[in-house]
């Protein structure tokens, strides 16, 4: 467990959001490059408190440490580098003592846990702290009861006639809603609009440093496809690059036909998401390149590529450098047969994600013959049995 200091006046948002590694340079000068800093003593963590208040806030923490790389004393705490031989795995960890854990910094977000708030006083040694004034004791009644652990979001279902739902539609099928032999198609069902402003307010700050880091920035409107168990938690909280298993990335399609392959297979009624996506440097990739860690930008060093592709797939490697704008609910129908697509309440599809809806299809024809086949069974058997019953004996 190590320690972090902060000022008073982020306690609230660290305890909503934990410590961001995008935030943290803006408010120390970049002196720790583009992560996060700890220490193992508690001492050089308040140096980074409230310097004129009389009780002031630390914070200790979970700290999750694997390869770990020191560095001179003189050296920034840039982004470390690839661990020899191991490319392209990177140490997660910089030092400037390995052994005392004077400083040391992270770079992935979530990679810590703010477990305990301490609240303290500085007073030469040999002192006695301070009373606590009338003043102080009045505002921390405040400071804790009023953060909000579970934010919400709201959702609004978009009719027909709504802009947007004519905007999506028409998004939705020129940018490909079929399969490349045509024969499968996409049909919407209903499309929904996401609010969640703490989400969106984590995504304009992510706007702002990437115009400030790359000198422009670029949205992308794109779809991602999840299973229907997921998306009540990606509203919440947004996709999350650590909590996928399939690699360091969150993937995103031009195409929704490519997303929807990622849906319920055995759903009648799937869910993919339409999301605003941050692009500033793109750089072309093979497609099991896709979730490596892009590479440095020529020149450009130690900044690198934001996003990788391949044909119509993108690849985002930072958490917040994309917000779930709308849920589509959509059906997969057979083009030859034009089948039909029935309108159903949202609340068999989306509002009530907990329960699962299953809907039975129609029987085929093998299932059919057989059953009047038994049918037929029945009936001739009954009769030889009545027939037997009163031919005399």
């Amino acid at each position: 467990m190590l320690f972090h200091g902060t000022k008073r006046v982020n306690i609230p948002s660290i305890l909503k959001d934990n410590l961001e590694v995008c935030r943290h340079g803006l408010n120390c000068g970049d002196r720790f490059g583009p992560g996060v800093s700890f220490s193992a003593i508690p001492y050089y963590s308040s140096h980074y408190c409230d310097k004129f208040e009389q009780v002031k806030q630390m914070l200790l923490c979970w700290v999750l440490v694997s390869n770990i790389i020191e560095i001179p004393e003189n050296m920034p705490f840039d982004e470390p580098p690839f661990i020899p031989g191991h490319y392209p795995l990177q140490y997660d960890t910089t030092a400037k003592n390995k052994e005392t854990m004077d400083v040391i910094v992270k770079f992935r977000d979530h990679t810590f846990y703010p477990a305990y708030v301490i609240d303290f006083q500085k007073v030469p040694r040999g002192h006695i702290a301070k009373p606590l004034t009338f003043d102080y004791m009045k505002s921390a009644l405040f400071l804790y009861p009023e953060i909000n652990l579970y934010p919400s979001f709201s959702i609004t279902k978009l009719s027909i006639s709504d802009p947007d739902y004519r905007d999506i539609s028409r998004l939705f099928h020129r940018r490909g809603a079929t399969n490349l032999s045509e024969t499968l198609e996409l049909k919407i069902v209903a499309i929904y609009e996401v609010t969640n402003h703490r989400l969106h307010k984590r995504f304009e700050i992510n706007r702002s440093l990437y115009r400030n880091k790359y000198g422009s920035v670029m949205e992308h409107d794109l779809f991602h496809g999840t299973k229907r168990k997921n998306v009540v938690s990606i509203l919440k909280n947004n996709l999350q690059v650590r909590s996928l298993e399939t690699g360091l990335g969150v993937s995103f399609s031009r195409r929704p036909y490519i997303s929807s392959l990622f849906c319920d297979e055995l759903e009648t009624v799937k869910q993919m998401l339409l999301c605003n996506v941050l692009v500033s440097n793109i750089i072309t990739v093979q497609r099991d390149c896709l979730f490596d860690p892009p590479p440095f930008i020529e020149g450009g060093y130690p900044l690198r590529y934001d996003t990788t592709a391949h044909k119509s797939t993108l690849v985002k490697f930072e958490d917040h450098t994309f917000y779930p704008e709308y849920v589509i609910s959509f059906r997969e129908v057979r083009r030859r047969h034009n089948h039909p697509i029935m309108p159903l309440e949202a609340s068999h599809h989306f509002q009530r994600p907990q329960e699962q809806t299953f809907y039975e299809s129609a029987p085929s024809v093998l299932e059919t013959i057989c059953a009047l086949a038994l049918i037929i069974f029945i009936i001739v058997f009954t009769i030889l049995v009545i027939v037997q019953m009163r031919s005399p004996s």
